[in-house]
């Protein structure tokens, strides 16, 4: 990554000072999957470690104008990503039943009636999305998102393959940000 690192400032400028949506994607993009590794490593998680890159997206998006930075945008995005992953663990650790509850206490979060619109029509252009999806898809999808299972969970569950599971996961995915995009939501690009 270091050989990056005049374009990924220069892109995380573009966020800063522009409210550049199509740069924070790209930003998205190039750190996620690096991003959730190196969280897994203090998680042992992966729904966790994706939470927790999430998180820190949607904070570095919203508190955008805010941030100041002392030293690489990327040293930045590790250390956020690192303080988030360990207050994960300090209040849910590695236990898939508390991180059920914190997916209920952000629901239960209080958002001001605009949030709670846009959240409305989001959650509405989600679920119908993955109505469209293929059967197999579709049950794969929902066990993983609903019920919290783990990819071996869903094998063993299903009696086929991690292999089957993984590509049906990927299948569904892609096809949920088609579906999204086509409908302009942009931002849930950056979650699926």
């Amino acid at each position: 990554m270091a050989n990056f690192t005049p374009d990924i400032d220069l892109l995380f400028r573009r966020i800063i000072e522009n409210d550049d949506q199509k740069a924070f994607e790209t930003l998205f993009h190039i750190y996620y999957n690096s991003l959730c590794n190196f969280s897994f490593r203090f998680l042992g998680d992966q729904s966790l470690a994706e939470e927790a890159v999430s998180e820190t997206f949607v904070k570095l998006w919203l508190k955008r104008g805010e941030i100041a930075i002392n030293k690489s945008f990327e040293a930045y995005l590790y250390t956020s990503v690192k303080n988030q992953s360990i207050d994960l663990f300090r209040k849910y650790g590695n236990n898939k039943r508390n991180f059920v509850q914190y997916d209920l206490d952000i629901q239960t979060h209080n958002y001001s009636p605009e949030e709670e619109m846009q959240f409305q029509q989001l959650s509405e252009n989600i679920n119908k999305g993955i109505e469209e999806l293929p059967k197999q898809c579709k049950k794969i999808f929902l066990m993983s998102r609903d019920n919290q299972y783990s990819y071996q969970e869903i094998a063993d569950k299903l009696g086929i393959s991690l292999k089957t599971v993984k590509t049906q996961m990927y299948r569904a995915v892609k096809k949920l940000r088609i579906y999204m995009k086509n409908r302009g939501v942009k931002i849930l690009l950056f979650f699926l």
